[in-house]
């Protein structure tokens, strides 16, 4: 198949070509929805005669369509925009790319390639997103970019069963298929399919744990960025029985079970049900997902997530997998966090009922806004990650709120940043790390970003928040300079220049910079990206700049106590041994010590 360009972009004094809304498999259609996702076959491009395709030769002239998600607008730009502005369709298999230098043509160099995976709780998300433009990275780093669109919400992970054609994470096989196609096909583009990085954030980042896990994935990429997220977290996945029951529940209330008695799924026509869900209106389906939810799952608003034992992309258990190293061995990561990876959710997940009401009107200051009802919110989250309130013991429940509320020197919103940002990313992200560095044969890289936007439209006690150095790494002080104010703007675009600088030495040299400490499971370094260290501040890496790189643990002494709460009070799922590999007299003595004597530092 013959791509035509829209036309060459010209950016900070370079030539970028931009190939939009390629397809990378078959269209989906009614008959296709929550089927495993077609190869394209090259052979037939009849396939794709649409209003993209002419004379024999696709238009790749318009951004790739988002997939069919729920859409909640709230006239917020820190809400809003993160929402799908371009075509919506069940026809979304498709990606965006970006092309340095104009060089395509030439073949003269192998370019190093970035594949990002976008999150948005697998229930929403674009790679065709604003923010996603990149432009600004391919021409900074000179390395292909590329995004992708795969199902997200129940359209990408029902689950009918296994006596069914429907055994669920048909948005991971999206993925799978998209980096099948792009590692078969990017020498056409003049990329190397030897040098192919996955990078995702939040639910991109889960995903892309999750392909270290399929060993149909593998082939397909030789390097990992990790920002926000793993499989691992307790919001990434579900069981089979779950999914199984959401699926069945979202069915009837789309009027797809009539006459049938749905407290029985064996009984059940579930060829009829499949069916009628693939005839329903795909926004019904969307609009209707909040209201299924199974008793296992934590009071989250996204209920239809990967499923993590399957035999079709796991093909196993996720967590047997992780815990006999049944993992991709020869690959190089670099893994990312942000100092305040909490506070984004306050106003999503807690609300007034547990003292965290949110008004992005008012200041910092309003009391709506001071996150008072702390030991609610301690109690939330220990039915949240332990199984339930009434399962766990009361040590366990008096040992969380040791953990999080005895700290005078933090406010009571400052607890609840900190105990979101553990249960939700921090803790179980670190530990993938570990065993995952435990497991790779090449080395792994950690850090922090702790510099908060200039122009971050929340209020400032939220801090750093999750999501937000994407803004760096997508180079937006390049895109949107009129954004920022005449005083910080040259900061801003160095600041962002450094950043892509250090993804983009990643993807090509297996190192974000020389100096860089790799990441060990027993030394567990992390890189602090604050506003002066890092090597971040300066035109050039001078041996003062050097001296500027700063380090801290990944794994926090709340971390460990989590974990020992978490063995004694399993949550839906255990892993044996939580602190991986760790020698006994070590936890025993970061235990021993950290708990109420030195907790807080």
């Amino acid at each position: 198949m013959i791509y035509i360009l829209l036309k060459p972009l010209y950016t900070l004094n370079k030539n970028i070509t931009e190939f939009l809304g390629i397809p990378y498999a078959l269209p989906q259609t009614s008959v296709g929805r929550f089927m495993p996702p077609v190869a394209i076959n090259s052979s037939f491009p009849e396939d794709f005669k649409n209003s993209h395709f002419e004379n024999g030769s696709y238009q790749a002239t318009t951004p790739a369509n988002t997939c069919p998600q729920y859409i909640y607008k709230t006239n917020f730009s820190g809400n809003d925009f993160l929402l799908p502005t371009n075509n919506i369709t069940e026809d979304c298999l498709q990606l965006n790319m970006w092309l340095p230098d104009n060089e395509y043509t030439t073949r003269s160099k192998n370019f190093s390639v970035i594949v990002f995976i976008h999150g948005g709780s697998f229930a929403t998300g674009s790679g065709s997103l604003d923010p996603y433009n990149a432009s600004i990275l391919a021409a900074n780093q000179s390395v292909i970019v590329i995004t992708l669109n795969y199902r997200v919400g129940p359209l990408g992970f029902a689950y009918f069963g296994e006596d069914t054609d429907v055994k669920g994470n048909m948005g991971l096989l999206d993925q799978q298929i998209a980096l099948k196609w792009i590692y078969e096909n990017i020498g056409y583009f003049n990329g190397s399919n030897k040098k192919i990085t996955i990078f995702g954030h939040s639910a991109g980042a889960a995903s892309v744990t999750a392909h270290l896990l399929s060993e149909n994935s593998h082939s397909y990429f030789s390097k990992i960025i990790v920002n926000s997220g793993a499989i691992t977290n307790v919001w990434a996945t579900i069981s089979p029985r779950a999914a199984l029951n959401n699926t069945l529940w979202l069915a009837s209330i789309m009027n797809c079970t009539e006459g049938m008695n749905v407290t029985n799924p064996e009984t059940l026509n579930k060829t009829a049900i499949i069916l009628c869900m693939q005839k329903a209106n795909s926004t019904d389906l969307n609009d209707n997902q909040f209201t299924t939810r199974d008793v296992e799952q934590p009071p989250l608003p996204y209920t239809y997530l990967p499923i993590y034992n399957d035999t079709v992309f796991f093909n196993g258990s996720l967590f047997e997998k992780l815990k006999n190293g049944k993992t991709k061995k020869n690959y190089s990561a670099l893994y990312g966090r942000v100092s305040e990876e909490g506070s984004y959710f306050l106003p999503f997940l807690l609300g007034e009922d547990y003292g965290c009401g949110f008004n992005h009107t008012l200041g910092s200051d309003a009391s709506i806004n001071q996150c008072t009802g702390i030991w609610r919110i301690v109690l939330y989250f220990s039915w949240f990650k332990l199984g339930g309130f009434f399962n766990a013991t009361f040590w366990a429940n008096s040992l969380l709120g040791t953990l999080y509320t005895m700290d005078t020197r933090s406010s009571n919103r400052d607890k609840a940043i900190q105990i979101f940002g553990d249960f939700m990313f921090n803790c179980d992200t670190a530990q993938f790390a570990e065993i995952s560095d435990i497991n790779c044969t090449k080395k792994s890289y950690y850090f922090e970003f702790q510099k908060r936007s200039t122009i971050n439209p929340w209020p400032q006690w939220m801090g750093v928040m999750h999501g937000y150095e994407l803004e760096y790494v997508f180079g937006m002080p390049f895109r949107y300079p009129q954004n920022y104010s005449n005083d910080v703007l040259e900061y801003e675009q160095k600041y962002a220049t450094r950043v892509m600088g250090y993804y983009g030495a990643f993807t090509k040299l297996e190192t974000p910079h020389l100096h860089w400490d790799p990441f060990k499971s027993r030394s567990q370094n992390k890189c602090n990206f604050d506003n002066d260290k890092c090597a971040i501040i300066g035109d050039g890496l001078t041996s003062d700049n050097i001296k500027k790189f700063n380090y801290t643990k990944v794994i926090t002494k709340k971390c460990y106590q989590l974990n020992r709460v978490a063995n004694d009070n399993p949550p839906r799922f255990k892993l044996e041994n939580r602190l991986y590999n760790h020698d006994e007299e070590e936890v025993k003595k970061i235990l021993d010590n950290g708990f109420l004597s030195d907790l807080w530092w």
